[in-house]
């Protein structure tokens, strides 16, 4: 009797969590949910469901020390070309977590308690994006959480830094726009409605850097 109240107690597994919200979530996008670009929220735009050369990555973070002013690791999203998933994760952060931040990040604190440990997240990821170009918007937070400062820098495409897509102040300075705008303006996708996953934000980033290297590809303005 014991145990069959500690098993209803346990947390579900990170991935049944995720799963489940994404079928709710679809359910409540009806079938525009699903489309690539030009469709609602990101989708898959290939058949490709294994390693390509070029990755995209997302990270959401929890708040940790005094008032959560910290960032933690809590999330991890990682997709191929096609914008299929290769690995979407909890972790559990080795700190005390102070401010779970869920109106942004979308995590929980039942999400951490069956998250996976830090320190195996960061190693599969290492081994997942060795030697491949890796896509991210202000992909240095991303890279810091995952302990990845030393990926070389000719293989990473940050849509943040892209001159092409960043907001021209008076005066002629630039400066980065959010990922929100960019996906709305450039894309025709809408993401970040509330709770942010990083699913959608790693597909819009893909997507983003997709159109506009295929721009300098045909040899016309890009990056």
């Amino acid at each position: 009797m014991k145990q069959a109240v500690a098993a209803a107690k346990k947390p579900p597994p990170p991935e049944f969590v995720l799963k489940r919200r994404a079928k709710a979530a679809a359910a409540a996008g009806g079938p525009a949910a699903a489309r690539a670009p030009g469709g609602r929220r990101p989708g898959v735009v290939g058949t490709e469901a294994g390693l390509t050369r070029v990755l995209a990555i997302d990270c959401e973070m929890v708040g940790v020390g005094p008032k959560g002013t910290e960032s933690a690791l809590a999330r991890v999203c990682l997709v191929n070309s096609s914008g299929s998933v290769l690995l979407d994760t909890f972790v559990q952060p080795k700190e005390k977590v102070t401010d779970h931040r869920t109106w942004v990040s979308g995590v929980r604190p039942s999400d951490l308690a069956g998250g996976r440990p830090v320190d195996d997240v960061i190693k599969q990821v290492g081994e997942l994006v060795k030697d491949r170009v890796l896509v991210g918007h202000s992909i240095g937070n991303d890279l810091r959480a995952l302990r990845l400062e030393d990926h070389p820098r000719a293989l990473l495409r940050d849509t943040a830094k892209y001159p092409g897509l960043m907001k021209e102040l008076p005066g002629g300075r630039k400066v980065s726009a959010s990922l929100k705008d960019l996906a709305a303006t450039h894309l025709g996708l809408t993401i970040q409605e509330g709770e942010h996953t990083p699913v959608d934000d790693a597909r819009a980033a893909l997507y983003l850097y997709q159109k506009y290297h295929r721009v300098r590809v045909r040899g016309g303005p890009g990056g």
